[in-house]
């Protein structure tokens, strides 16, 4: 997937990719039960999905893709 990248770049990109995943939960999750607005289960839900999706993506990435 990713060989061209040395270890140390893989290491960044999965560890910001991580990031982002924290990010996404913050936005998506956390935040419905900050807002004034109801609960709304299809973000909760989508939020959910891209928060793993980031997190997979990120751990493949600092792994090399293999």
């Amino acid at each position: 997937m990713v060989k061209w990248y040395t270890e140390d770049q893989r290491g960044r990109i999965g560890d910001k990719l991580l990031d982002l995943g924290n990010i996404a939960a913050g936005a998506l999750l956390f935040g419905q039960f900050v807002s004034d607005r109801p609960f709304s289960l299809p973000v909760a839900v989508s939020g959910f999905l891209l928060v793993i999706v980031l997190y997979l993506t990120g751990l493949r990435v600092m792994r090399g893709g293999e």
